[in-house]
């Protein structure tokens, strides 16, 4: 149910005060609707929003004036300093509409959701909104969101949104969900870059305060108030740049006094995938960021369900959304992964088969970076998922990865297909040559891109500003062309590494299809520049140092295996950066690969339970710089 009931009558002092003479005031029925046309505003208040009283107007004038529900009660208490306005009286700054910023940066759209209002409405109640200085009606809308396991998706707004005015606004709640609850919301959006609107003012009256923490609005020290003081089963925390809205309970559980941190950790997020970008402000980045806010919501239609990214929003069902070490420390994979989602540069960074693949670049870079942010993270350079979880019987993703690209795994005796369609199980070994590229690239060669925030923040701007036929391309046309652009805007010849890692391998399934000509011409394209003389397919976080400082490998001692197994890893051979198992010779086809721990990450040296041949089989330990250096095997 929906009604809009405008209260601006033109009328003069002489007549409201006739019309709501003291005779007329035998005690005011709060739930008698108001009498439109009677009563004008502004002979009390200083405008039609309500939000102030007239510096003029005394006690006796707003006992005598008027009887008018609600004006006669907001004025009272507004006069005796006893109108709660701190969260029933705003001024919202109109914020453009998110689909400007996600075209011009090409991502998907930011959070509609600025303007918490902090006022908790049960299903069926009435609130009345007094407006002033909006533009046109409709310029603005209040929204109701419940978060409802009985709603699809859990994120709703029942019964609707509802175009504002300037004036009085009555307006109805319907049945809000299976929790007869929901929080209020104003959407001020404006549609044209060039012609922003000016501040409306609003004063919402109805429903209960329910408050919310505003990091620009709030000390530290609120928090403890605010939270204690809810009323609604959710709560509503307004960070810089992201809005969490999330359990109550939650937050009283597990962030005790420590609001703003959690809201610190949030804009964390955000910031560091803007500057991973290319997007902060300068002198820091190209400029850019997205104007609106990231929305962070719980996710109540399934409490097991994954969390996921859409326009406007990622929802997460864990509590630890609640936890401010948790959103850069255990869960950062989680956050840095969804927001990815909403920042990943489409269809550039976004081609057939990548959607899951390229947010992950965020994911590592947040999760590598986090303890920039906060010095006591546990993260570190080399606890990345690629690095330390067992994948598939590796000792990790990078060690699969190498075997899936060109070990033991690989389909043919050629490289595997980067973009092979195999039902997304090989996601994180996809992910490998993106974050090497990194790794390498920044790490070892120094292209840490314009404003030091890495290489992939001018690729990220290239895509942005200087690539018109973005639109016109295949699927497989944005592999190679991706694969052209690092080379280009490194000015390195690369062609060996994305060969080895499959992008440079002919393919075709679908709607994707690479060919040998593709390939050739963007091999063409690149042929003058230097090429690495490092074997960087072989980069990880354990021994990027290696590669960074040219350290020489070290012999170390035999290697003993039983049954065709290795009885114990490799001793001694500091600095090598893989060991490969291959026939015959160190030219040999490649039988398994493993990576070298180098006192970081310990390798058992199982290679997915890879038994060497007696006969066949010989292990060599290879530099930084392409060296293979045969390890003596005894016991065979």
């Amino acid at each position: 149910m929906k009604n809009i009931v405008n209260h601006l009558a033109a009328a003069a002092i002489a007549i409201a005060i006739a019309a709501c003479s003291a005779g007329d005031i035998p005690g005011v029925d709060p739930n008698r609707p108001p009498r439109p046309g009677l009563f004008n505003p502004l002979t009390i208040f200083t405008d039609a929003s309500c939000t102030a009283l007239r510096p003029d107007v005394t006690r006796e004038f707003i006992e005598t004036a008027c009887n008018e529900y609600p004006y006669r009660q907001i004025a009272l208490q507004m006069f005796d300093g006893a109108y709660p306005t701190e969260f029933r009286v705003a001024e919202i700054e109109p914020l453009p509409d998110p689909a400007i910023d996600a075209a011009r940066n090409k991502t998907a759209r930011y959070g509609i959701m600025d303007n918490p209002t902090g006022i908790s409405v049960n299903s069926f109640d009435t609130l009345r909104l007094f407006i002033s200085g909006l533009p046109a009606a409709g310029a603005a809308t209040l929204r109701l969101q419940t978060l409802s396991r009985t709603v699809t998706g859990g994120y709703s707004t029942l019964p609707g949104e509802t175009p504002l005015a300037n004036g009085l606004n009555t307006i109805v709640a319907g049945l809000l969900g299976d929790t007869n609850q929901g929080l209020a919301y104003i959407r001020y959006y404006y549609p044209d870059e060039n012609d922003k609107p000016a501040n409306i003012k609003v004063n919402i009256h109805g429903g209960a305060v329910n408050g919310y923490y505003r990091v620009d609005k709030h000390a530290p020290s609120d928090w403890p108030r605010l939270i204690a003081g809810a009323v609604n089963g959710y709560f509503d925390i307004i960070a810089r740049h992201a809005v969490i809205t999330a359990p109550t309970e939650w937050f009283r559980r597990h962030t005790g006094t420590r609001g703003k941190d959690l809201a610190d950790a949030y804009d964390a997020v955000v910031l560091l995938e803007w500057k991973f970008m290319g997007l902060l402000p300068p002198p820091d980045g190209f400029g850019g960021r997205h104007r609106t806010r990231a929305y962070f919501h719980q996710e109540v239609m399934n409490p097991g369900v994954a969390a996921y990214a859409t326009d406007h929003r990622t929802a997460y069902p864990g509590e630890y959304m609640a936890k401010p070490d948790a959103i850069l420390g255990a869960d950062v994979w989680v956050f840095g992964h969804e927001h990815g989602h909403i920042n990943q540069t489409r269809p550039g960074l976004r081609w057939a088969g990548m959607v899951e693949v390229t947010t992950n670049i965020h994911s590592m870079y947040i999760r590598t970076r986090a303890r920039d942010m906060i010095p006591d993270s546990p993260n570190t350079a080399v606890n990345t998922n690629l690095q330390t979880v067992p994948d598939g019987g590796y000792a990790n993703t990078y060690e699969r990865a190498f075997n899936w690209y060109f070990g033991r795994e690989r389909p043919l005796a050629t490289p595997t297909p980067h973009n092979r369609n195999d039902n997304n199980a090989h996601l994180f070994h996809q992910l490998v040559p993106f974050w090497q590229l990194y790794l390498y690239l920044d790490n070892v060669l120094g292209k840490t891109g314009t404003h030091g925030a890495g290489f992939y923040e001018d690729i990220y701007e290239h895509y942005r500003s200087a690539d018109p036929t973005v639109g016109s391309r295949t699927d497989g046309q944005h592999q190679i062309y991706f694969a052209e652009l690092v080379c280009r805007t490194a000015r390195v010849n690369l062609a060996d590494f994305f060969r080895e890692t499959g992008f440079f391998q002919p393919y075709s399934s679908g709607s994707f299809m690479v060919s040998q000509a593709m390939i050739d011409a963007a091999v063409n394209n690149i042929k003058d520049f230097p090429a690495p003389t490092q074997a960087m397919e072989y980069i990880t976080d354990a021994n990027a140092f290696i590669f960074k400082n040219k350290l020489a490998l070290q012999t170390g001692s035999p290697v003993a295996i039983s049954g065709g197994r290795v009885v114990a890893p490799p001793v001694g051979w500091m600095n090598a950066v893989a060991f490969e198992a291959r026939e015959s010779d160190a030219t040999g086809d490649i039988r398994c690969i493993f990576t070298a721990d180098n006192g970081a990450t310990p390798n058992t040296f199982n290679g997915n339970g890879f038994v060497f041949n007696t006969s066949l089989h010989h292990l060599y330990a290879v530099a930084h710089d392409g060296e293979r250096r045969e390890v003596p095997l005894t016991g065979m």
